[in-house]
């Protein structure tokens, strides 16, 4: 579950445990992949005032005022101003200063080379996102800190290519979940996040498992796209109640260990567990 992952990740570092993240990570996990595009959805999708004050409230809004950004939030919370037509009509400096920032990305479809070129300019406005964990790969998936190879399909692609502003969004955030990143880590992390399946026989000290139960425990139907999963058992090949059986295994090899924590829902949306 990524976004288990990725919540438990976020919390631990914000309390300064050295952590190494072995569930594999894409640029779309980044806190620098989150501010931007918490930027690019409140310009492009025509976001709220949630939308607005969660990436001026990120890294890239480091060079506003905190104070100033402060009683925006509040005026805005106190006056339940959900759209951002009540704050254009205002004029406050820092919301003028905000508008200025993006006002790059502003109006209709254009070439994917300008999207690009437009996104550069508002960005080199705002905080730096080179400095924020992930900027940099970043910056070069998107092709803002490179240029393609003369004469590439990248470079013709990025030349040929018109798209909407709601396009551009989803193109910028397939790019990221489609780039893998290996964050820099401890040599000697107190935390280890890992799959099930490479915990076992580990001498960790403890183990947490978040969200196991009968249901998340078993491993998905191998993905053959010919075979069923009986004529998989009659080849001798992967199949479901195989891989089932090994899940069980290293799970009992975990209860082995010093101290096990077990974290699970009581309700998976409407419905009670």
């Amino acid at each position: 579950d990524r976004v288990a992952v990725r919540r438990v990740r976020t919390l631990l570092l914000r309390q300064g445990v050295p952590i190494h993240d072995e569930t594999g990570w894409t640029l779309a996990t980044t806190p620098a992949a989150a501010a931007l595009m918490a930027l690019l959805r409140a310009q492009l999708a025509q976001g709220g005032v949630d939308d607005w004050l969660s990436w001026m409230k990120s890294p890239l809004g480091a060079g506003f005022e905190a104070a100033a950004l402060r009683d925006l939030e509040a005026l805005c919370r106190r006056k339940g101003w959900r759209d951002t037509a009540a704050l254009d009509a205002l004029g406050l400096p820092l919301w003028r200063e905000a508008r200025e920032a993006t006002a790059p990305l502003a109006g209709g479809p254009r070439k994917l080379g300008g999207w690009l070129a437009d996104l550069g300019r508002a960005l080199r406005r705002l905080g730096p996102l080179a400095e924020v964990e992930g900027g940099g790969p970043l910056l070069d998936a998107l092709w803002i800190s490179r240029n393609p190879w003369a004469g590439s399909a990248h470079e013709q692609v990025i030349g040929a290519t018109r798209l909407r502003p709601d396009e551009f969004l989803a193109w910028v955030d397939a790019t990221l979940e489609a780039a893998q990143f290996s964050p820099q880590e401890d040599a000697q992390p107190a935390v280890i996040i890992t799959p099930l399946a490479r915990a076992l026989l580990r001498p960790f000290g403890a183990a947490v498992l978040p969200g196991v139960d009968a249901a998340t425990l078993a491993a998905a139907p191998p993905r053959n796209g010919v075979l069923s999963d009986a004529d998989a058992v009659a080849l001798g090949l992967p199949h479901l109640a195989a891989q089932r059986e090994a899940q069980a295994w290293a799970f009992a090899q975990l209860l082995r260990l010093p101290a096990v924590t077990l974290l699970r829902c009581s309700h998976a949306g409407a419905e009670p567990l």
